[in-house]
């Protein structure tokens, strides 16, 4: 992740987090009552909902990480038929931060799950901002910024906000390079 997407993260991240507020309104969570929404936000500036989708036999739910990944990778809400057009294409990488907001006053963090599906798409430096429900765009001061290193961090932030790196919340994790390695049969 470069200067340039870090600079496009800190101009829209108090868009990126109302926008996961928002998407938490969508959330079909009838059995526990937890409504999440997340945010993806890609290097050119998308960004893309997505809520939690509960299910009376427990293992069908689905985060909404992972409903707003797939809704990423597979694109045909923006495909126009007629004019042959289709949406680019989302690309290892190209997903720079990921919010996420419920209705906890405090944040809350991606499940494990998630995590290890956002691992798949995204750089360990992209950014996961986690928001109360307490944090409103209108009201919101401006954030301290901090420095998070290569080797993964945690940023300070305004009340009700937090902002980690990939890494910082998913330490040695294993991910699509480590397929490549050598291996001794």
């Amino acid at each position: 992740m470069d200067s340039k997407d870090l600079q496009l993260i800190a101009n829209k991240k108090h868009d990126l987090l109302h926008a996961a507020q928002e998407a938490r309104k969508l959330s079909y969570s009838p059995y526990s009552k937890f409504r999440v929404g997340a945010a993806l936000f890609t290097k050119w500036g998308e960004i893309i909902l997505g809520a939690n989708y509960e299910n009376a036999s427990y293992g069908g739910t689905v985060c909404a990480e992972r409903t707003a990944l797939a809704k990423a990778l597979i694109r045909s809400d923006t495909l126009d038929v007629q004019e042959q057009n289709t949406a680019r294409k989302i690309e290892r990488g190209d997903i720079i931060a990921v919010a996420v907001a419920s209705d906890l006053e405090g944040s809350c963090s991606p499940c494990g799950i998630c995590r290890q599906v956002i691992r798949e798409h995204c750089s360990l430096q992209a950014r996961v901002l986690m928001v109360g429900c307490n944090w409103n765009k209108a009201n919101a001061q401006q954030a301290v910024q901090g420095t998070v290193t290569d080797e993964g961090g945690k940023e300070l932030n305004e009340p009700n906000v937090e902002v980690v790196t990939l890494e910082y919340l998913l330490p040695m994790s294993f991910g699509p390079e480590d397929l490549d390695k050598p291996r001794h049969s």
